[in-house]
């Protein structure tokens, strides 16, 4: 795809942000940075992440027929139902837009974890435009594979609210959005939040590659996945032993160019957490950096 002018729902902007988490856009120095990384968990009140309710969803999968009580694989992984609340914040060059917040929040009676991101721009972005996203994914916790996803967007004066339901055992998903009610995907496809919850799971030696089947804004994407060098990387959450994976799409309609580049940086032993994100785009590179985790 090529970047012209800013969208802010396209696959461009979702897929940075997802990774990382990046809020593309003007940014600033702040005059005390101490105070500036302090601010995240005030934004982040300002999310409503209250999502589509229950009842909802269950009438959606009521309508459709959609069963996910079963689990359709089972893959070994230590993020199983595991609590976890990483933020890193989001900057274009020498400054700052925001944060981006990655919370984990396992359901063990249902045997589902929701996988979330909150994209909030700080105060100074905010006076120029405004963003409070909450996007989630309800994973299947045995599998790593999505049975929901929802987007509640509010980015400048644009608003919207959107919802995938993936019918995994019949390769199909149903949303509203327009024009791709209903859509046949291939077994275990993923959406841009499940997916990194995904490759977190997987042994990540340097030189291997795999690939990932996914469903994004109605269309179907293989995303291939090279992993490269160890490396030490120094964060201000600390410093960690990493190694890098780099994704790249393909295909009729990919949306990243030769000229693109994504990289992230997560940590070498079985949890993964990403720590370190770098996209080089048309007007410089953003960086996502790990500030807290819990």
């Amino acid at each position: 795809m090529r970047i012209t002018s800013f969208n802010p729902v396209s696959f461009k902007t979702c897929w940075v942000v997802a990774w990382l988490l990046l809020i593309t856009g003007p940014g600033y120095c702040d005059s005390a940075e101490e105070q500036q990384e302090e601010r995240w968990f005030e934004a982040e009140l300002e999310v409503n992440d209250s999502g589509f309710p229950a009842s909802f969803i269950d009438s959606l999968r009521q309508a459709k027929n959609v069963s996910y009580r079963a689990a359709l694989r089972a893959i070994p992984s230590s993020l199983y139902l595991r609590r976890e609340k990483l933020v890193l914040t989001a900057s274009w060059g020498p400054v700052t837009a925001g944060w981006a917040m990655l919370c984990a929040t396992p359901d063990s009676a249902d045997l589902t974890t929701d996988f979330a991101i909150k994209a909030v721009t700080n105060r100074f972005v905010s006076a120029f435009f405004r963003v409070r996203d909450y996007i989630c994914s309800t994973i299947d916790a045995r599998g790593l594979y999505p049975v929901f996803f929802q987007e509640h967007i509010r980015e400048g004066r644009y608003a919207d609210r959107r919802w995938a339901l993936y019918d995994q055992a019949n390769r199909t998903v149903y949303s509203n959005r327009k024009g791709s009610g209903t859509v046949s995907i291939k077994l275990f496809s993923q959406d841009f939040m499940s997916v990194l919850y995904y490759i977190r799971s997987r042994s990540l030696t340097p030189g291997d590659t795999f690939s990932v089947p996914c469903y994004v804004h109605g269309k179907n994407y293989d995303v291939f996945f090279r992993c490269g060098k160890r490396k030490e990387i120094d964060t201000k959450a600390g410093t960690f032993d990493c190694i890098s994976v780099e994704p790249t799409l393909v295909g009729e309609g990919r949306n990243f160019s030769k000229k693109d580049k994504l990289i992230l940086w997560l940590t070498d032993d079985d949890r993964h957490m990403p720590v370190y994100v770098k996209s080089k785009i048309k007007v410089g590179s953003v960086v996502g950096e790990l500030i807290h985790y819990e």
